[in-house]
């Protein structure tokens, strides 16, 4: 069961990835509402690098610190 969540995980990312090479196509073409798409999925993508980069330096301060809850 385990290997078929990881398998379904995958799946829906490689799905993500097929539509966004679509619409980003499309959007090369000329299509306003592709190139709305692309530029709504890039500023998502950023923004969870931005969060993902400020809990990894978040996490390099806190290393070493111990802090009872007692």
């Amino acid at each position: 069961q385990k290997g078929m969540i990881i398998y379904m995980q995958h799946m829906k990312t490689y799905n993500h990835m097929k539509v966004y090479q679509s619409m980003l196509q499309k959007a090369l073409s000329g299509d306003v509402n592709s190139a709305k798409y692309v530029d709504d999925f890039n500023n998502k993508l950023d923004k969870m690098m931005e969060n993902k980069q400020e809990q990894s330096e978040i996490d390099e301060l806190l290393k070493g610190v111990n802090i009872n809850a007692d």
